[in-house]
């Protein structure tokens, strides 16, 4: 499984998750995309970056086994004053979609950790990360 068919597979769950969320239309804002205009955001919001964050040979021969490793990083937006209640509950909906998961192709997920708030451009942040991992033969060099 390649880096962007492992993005695809978390990206797809999210998506799932996002269709399944009745309060309000919400918006999601992937990696290095910002399509949206947060002037007009009115509701609680999400980021999401999904980032590798190491890579490690579990095998010899001719084609070892290979194991990647990252984070789903989701983070719940507010305007900054609004208090964290909505956010919380986002961060209550999408955990059963992202942690402990064993059936997203090849990508495992280890459990959701959530962090403080951070503040950023007049928005109050709650991350959320969810650490995965894909093991699969190495890719094989060309010729």
């Amino acid at each position: 499984m390649g880096f962007e068919t492992a993005q695809q597979a978390i990206r797809t769950e999210i998506e799932r998750a996002r269709a399944a969320w009745s309060a309000y239309p919400l918006l999601v804002d992937y990696e290095n995309r910002e399509d949206i205009d947060l002037s007009k955001v009115t509701e609680a919001y999400l980021t999401v970056d999904i980032v590798y964050r190491e890579g490690q040979q579990l095998s010899l021969g001719l084609n070892p086994l290979v194991a990647d490793r990252g984070q789903i990083m989701v983070a719940a937006g507010a305007k900054a004053g609004t208090g964290t209640a909505k956010q919380m509950r986002l961060l209550d909906h999408f955990r059963p979609y992202l942690q402990l998961r064993d059936n997203l192709g090849e990508v495992r997920t280890h459990a959701a950790q959530v962090y403080p708030g951070v503040a950023a451009r007049g928005f109050y942040f709650i991350p959320m990360v969810v650490g995965f991992w894909i093991v699969a033969p190495a890719p094989t060099a060309p010729p």
